[in-house]
Order: C-alpha cells, then sequence, then structure tokens
C-alpha cells in the first residue's frame, strides 16, 4: 500500500504530437479506472494522490480532464494546444466504433486507438485492415502516422514506441477487460488510457535504475493507479529538471517526477513540478535543497513494497 503522498497523475489520455520529440503522458493506468496512469478514463483526473508523505490523497487522479491540468489537453501545461508529440489526456472528443478489448472488427480488421480530430491524442478507436506478414509483440513496425492507427502490427497489437519517421515496436493491447485486465507477458504493465481508447502492454521497469531498453528516448515512470512502473515516453521536452512545473506523468526528465507543488521548495504557479526519485536506503541523501526541508521519503508504507521496489523514495518536503 502506498503512502499517501501526494502526486500530479493527471489521469490520462496520451496525446501525442506530430512534431517534436517529446510525448507527454498523463495518467497510465493498468487497471481501468484507475489513474491509472490510466487513464482508462475513468479517469479520475486532476492532481491525484500518489504514495508518500503524511499527507492526505488528494482523492482525485486526474485534473481537468486533459490530463495536463491546464485545460488545453496538450500535456504542457502551459494552455496552450500545442504538444511536442505525445500526450496523454482526458478531453476525448472522437467516436469510439470497435472494442479494442474484444477486437469485434471483421475478419481481417483489428480495433486500434487513433486521433479522429487532429489534437494530437488517441481519442477514438477504429477498425483498420491487417497488413501482409503482421508483426508480432517486440518485432518492428512502420505506420502512416503516430497517431494514425494504421500499421504493420498484427491484431492486438500497435505500433508503439514509434521514432519521427514513424518506425517503431510492437506492443500488445491489454487483454481481459477494463474491469480484470492483464497483458500476455505477465511482466508488463498493462496501461488504460485516453478514455479507454488506448491500452498498451508496456515493459516493467526501475525507476531508481531508468532500465527502459527501446529505441526511443523514454523514462521509467509510474503506472499510475499501480505499484508497478513502466517505459513511457519522455515529452518533458526542454523542460524536466528539478523544480521545473509539469502537468503529465512523463513531463519530468527521466530519473523525476511529476509531485505535487507542497512537495518541491519554490514551486510557484503550478499544479506540480519535478523532482527526483531517491533511494531511502542511500545515506547521505542525494536529494537536493536540503537546506529547505527536502529529504527522501519513502514511497511505500513500511512492509508494503513490492519486490524490487522496497527501496524507491521521492525528494520532497514531508507534509
Amino acid at each position: 500500500m502506498k503512502r499517501a503522498f501526494l502526486y500530479l497523475f493527471l489521469s490520462g489520455t496520451f496525446v501525442v504530437a506530430a512534431c517534436g520529440d517529446s510525448k507527454s503522458e498523463t495518467t497510465d493506468a493498468p487497471t481501468a479506472g484507475q489513474d491509472d496512469d490510466d487513464d482508462d478514463d475513468d479517469d479520475d483526473n486532476g492532481t491525484t494522490a500518489g504514495p508518500v508523505t503524511s499527507g492526505t490523497d488528494s482523492g482525485s487522479d486526474s485534473g481537468d480532464g486533459d490530463g495536463d491540468g491546464d485545460g488545453d489537453g496538450d500535456g504542457d501545461g502551459d494552455g496552450d494546444t500545442d504538444c511536442n508529440f505525445v500526450c496523454e489526456t482526458d478531453m476525448m472528443q472522437g467516436t469510439v466504433t470497435c472494442d479494442v478489448w474484444s477486437q469485434d472488427c471483421p475478419d481481417g480488421e483489428k480495433c486500434v486507438p487513433y486521433d479522429s480530430t487532429g489534437n494530437n491524442s488517441w481519442d477514438s478507436a477504429k477498425c483498420v485492415p491487417v497488413q501482409d506478414g503482421p508483426g508480432q509483440t517486440g518485432d518492428e513496425c512502420t505506420s502512416e502516422g503516430i497517431q494514425s492507427g494504421v500499421d504493420s502490427c498484427d491484431v492486438g497489437h500497435i505500433c508503439y514506441y514509434q521514432n519521427q519517421d514513424g518506425v517503431g515496436i510492437c506492443v500488445p493491447q491489454c487483454i481481459g477487460t477494463p474491469e480484470t485486465p492483464s497483458c500476455p507477458n505477465p511482466d508488463d504493465v498493462c496501461t488504460i488510457v485516453n478514455d479507454g481508447v488506448l491500452t498498451p502492454c508496456r515493459p516493467a521497469c526501475d525507476p531508481l535504475l531508468q532500465d527502459c531498453d527501446v529505441p526511443v528516448e523514454v523514462g521509467c515512470y509510474q503506472a499510475a493507479g499501480t505499484d508497478k512502473w513502466t517505459c513511457i515516453i519522455d515529452a518533458s521536452g526542454d523542460a524536466g529538471a528539478y523544480g521545473d512545473p509539469c502537468e503529465f506523468i512523463n513531463g519530468c526528465d527521466p530519473g523525476n517526477f511529476c509531485a505535487n507543488a507542497e512537495l518541491v521548495p519554490d514551486c510557484q504557479d503550478a499544479s506540480g513540478c519535478c523532482t527526483p526519485w531517491c533511494d531511502i536506503t542511500e545515506q547521505p541523501s542525494a536529494c537536493p535543497d536540503q537546506d529547505q526541508n527536502v529529504e527522501c521519503i519513502p514511497w511505500f508504507e513500511p512492509g508494503q513494497a513490492p519486490p524490487l521496489y522496497e527501496n524507491v523514495g521521492v525528494c520532497g518536503i514531508p507534509m
């Protein structure tokens, strides 16, 4: 069980911007409804609560519904509509014409998420033809556009972790149901975002090691609503350093976390700011601003951390 540590999780939607090299994700969540980082849409939107210090849990996982807290759905928190590459947000405007869970498209087609409105967010689901010799999990893939939904992967897969040339890796979509989601590989993390249409199974990772191994710039960010971390495309762009304002889970540089403003010194006029993950066993602590009461706060309650995550903490001011 996590501590009552407040953190900014915007439960969201994944938005991908056609230009730029960052993708912002607001919540990813492995199970439906959670904030999952997920955005499953269930979305809880808004700043959310995570583990951590004395404090309380905000209870809401998403913010304004766009996942970035500024209402524009772009994930950069500045109120405009420009998102560098991929953002997750809750502001869904599309039409869902098939079920990504049951894959109820006609033979020879698959149900995939796509951007129906040009707002750089996977906001809808549709049936598209499956190409000849389709790619399986881990295969290199190509697409007609990062959020087009048309790619070279097989049924139950999408072309994810794409670079600007549209080359990526086939990853499976979650299986089961929104209420009881899972992944074909039990070591992967099912994330349900963007109102439930985006459901990738992504590799688990260690936030202290930042050990993701995919061919694009990603970070190990927490999958909201779960006690797991997963590899998510880094959407921080030129920002994302300690103390920088943030709105999305992946709006901070790899190794940093988008925490509620109260946890980070001098974090003003922002819903949250970036702060590093830290090892609670490391002495002396590597946290910055220790003269301002910043310390390494355990992410989990004593005895409640899952295997491999016993030492995970985040730098912040105890509440």
